[in-house]
């Protein structure tokens, strides 16, 4: 599972909340609908779930589908679901191997934000708009950013996700009220809802601490959110461009560099996993994810400790998308696999309380928010959900595009070079530029 988060980072890595849309099933049966949970939207005349008989193939780079197997068989008994779980760069390798050659193609496979894009703009994905899916009833329910992401450029959807992947600044409690006086989530947030607030904050835990502690562990965060702010995609027009809030990251790092408010450890190293266990940076930047598949992972023992704030902008990143081969035979079964996962209620409902991840299906997201007995104990008995559900109107998909995984890379790397001091801000730039045409020889770069 970490694997996955990790690659998703190194990659780098919801949205106005849709209106609420109460569709039911059209069986009449009250006793299968209860044994089956509630999906909001279906236009598929069904059968009782037990009568769906078959197998499925599933392939994925993560392990999450082998509890979503486990609680779709008490529903479904009688769809296999074979699984395969492979690392992420042989399962990227092993997909377009098979779906170049058209033979071997998993019933359902997955897509993170890397190449979602990709695929939704392939028929590879099957159209899940159309009938009998119709999964566009479905998709008023969810996040919109989900929603666009996994749909190809006229609006079909080709993929759908369980979760959506809103962030914020995880922090210490314990930091908090020594160095700033205060551990709440609110006065925190207010204290860094600019970027000068936050490097006021940087300067102050440095200076005070001693040295000892820094805000973030490294400017890369910085980057992040910028990214998340930025108006512009990378590519406009089959042509490169720099929005001016990611042209800011390098006066922004640098500065953060001079003023030791990165603590010089690079993301999924060991000592930025020890840094959260030991206390050395205030917090982190982190999107959803990262409090179940990284904090209580590399920091089980100061559970408690920890709080949820937002920054100067909505941070997000990462996320993983279902979609059903477009030459499956067995697209039926796949959708109910795909459907459950995404949309049942009773199914969402537990997965939430089991896991603690954050979904993408708006009423569930709305009944936990709105929860006052749903409290997280590491988090000091915050409701996260309260936070991310408020964090996640505001994620802009539009200006995601195919390429942003490549090139975000690309233009670290560029920022690197200029913060380390091994080229000037021009030369960096420049770099930047030349990485991406090399990459990719039909874009134009100015």
């Amino acid at each position: 599972m970490l694997s996955k988060r990790k690659i998703i980072t190194l990659l780098l890595m919801i949205f106005m909340i849709a209106s609420m849309v109460t569709g039911c099933s059209s069986r009449t049966n009250s006793s299968t609908a209860n044994s089956a949970g509630k999906t909001r939207a279906s236009n598929l005349a069904e059968k009782n779930p037990e009568d769906y008989k078959g197998t499925i193939v599933l392939w994925s780079f993560t392990d999450e589908p082998k509890y979503m197997i486990e609680k779709f068989n008490k529903v479904y008994p009688n769809i296999k679901v074979q699984f395969t779980q492979m690392p992420f760069n042989d399962y990227i390798t092993k997909m377009k191997s098979v779906l170049q050659a058209g033979v071997g193609v998993p019933d359902v496979f997955s897509g993170e934000i890397q190449f979602v894009k990709i695929w939704s703009e392939t028929d590879y994905w099957e159209n899940l708009s159309a009938p009998p899916y119709n999964a566009d009833k479905i998709a008023a329910n969810m996040v919109p950013y989900v929603v666009k992401l996994g749909s190809d450029e006229k609006g079909n959807i080709r993929a759908l996700s369980w979760q959506a992947t809103p962030g914020g600044f995880w922090y210490r409690r314990s930091l908090a009220k020594k160095y700033f006086g205060t551990d709440d989530p609110d006065k925190i947030s207010q204290m860094m809802s600019t970027m000068s607030g936050l490097f006021d904050m940087g300067k102050k835990i440095y200076q005070e601490s001693g040295g000892k502690i820094h805000l973030l562990a490294n400017w890369g965060d910085l980057q992040s959110l910028q990214y998340a702010i930025r108006k512009n995609p990378w590519v406009k027009d089959n042509t490169l461009f720099i929005d001016p809030e990611m042209m800011k990251v390098f006066d922004l790092a640098k500065e953060a560099r001079d003023n030791n408010i990165e603590a010089k450890i690079n993301s999924w190293t060991p000592a930025w996993a020890a840094s959260m266990a030991q206390g050395t940076v205030f917090g982190y930047f982190i999107p959803s994810w990262g409090l179940q598949f990284v904090l209580k992972v590399n920091a089980p023992k100061t559970s408690g400790d920890w709080a949820l704030a937002t920054g100067p902008a909505h941070l997000w990143g990462g996320g993983t998308w279902f979609g059903i081969y477009s030459k499956s035979q067995k697209k039926d079964l796949a959708w109910q696999f795909v459907k459950f996962v995404t949309s049942n209620e009773d199914y969402l409902r537990q997965y939430v309380k089991d896991k603690g991840d954050f979904i993408s299906y708006v009423p569930i997201i709305k009944e936990f928010a709105n929860s006052d007995s749903f409290k997280e104990p590491f988090l000091g008995g915050q409701n996260y959900y309260k936070v991310l559900s408020k964090e996640a109107q505001y994620i802009d998909a539009s200006v995601i595009t195919k390429y942003d995984a490549n090139i975000n890379t690309f233009f670290g790397n560029a920022v690197g070079l200029y913060v380390d001091g091994k080229k000037s801000k021009g030369d960096a730039i420049n770099q930047f530029k030349k990485d991406v045409k090399n990459a990719y020889p039909d874009i134009k770069v100015d």
